[in-house]
């Protein structure tokens, strides 16, 4: 009986490490996801600022054949940017829906304060 008391411990205690490692490992991966959000976000905010130079340079067009297609162009970009900024905005993940000891370690591994209460501003870097 006794045996399997000790037993019953060090199931226990194993347990708790992998839930903890798991925790960790979660942790890691969001950070990762996080950063990858950050570039991508990067490259559509260079992708947007590509596509209202092209706007503004097709508006500066004087040829009226051409100012017609112009206007068209400029349309269609204009829709992909306000599409683009409409995605943006939904694909921010809020760590506030993930458990407090997760919080704390993703604050850990970007070198932030942990985190208090359930208020945290995405970052738009």
């Amino acid at each position: 009986m006794g045996n399997t008391k000790v037993q019953g411990i060090t199931l226990y205690r194993s347990t708790n490490l992998r839930t903890k490692l798991r925790q960790e490992r979660l942790a890691r991966h969001y950070v990762k996801c996080r950063k990858a959000v950050r570039a991508q976000r990067q490259k559509t905010r260079d992708y947007i600022t590509t596509l209202e130079n092209r706007v503004e340079e097709l508006k500066k067009s004087k040829n009226q054949t051409t100012l017609e297609q112009a206007t068209r162009e400029t349309e269609a970009l204009e829709s992909e940017i306000r599409l683009l900024v409409l995605q943006l905005s939904s694909s921010s993940q809020n760590i506030a829906d993930f458990p407090q000891n997760i919080r704390n370690i993703i604050a850990g591994e970007t070198l932030e304060e942990p985190v208090k209460g359930d208020m945290v501003k995405n970052d738009v870097s």
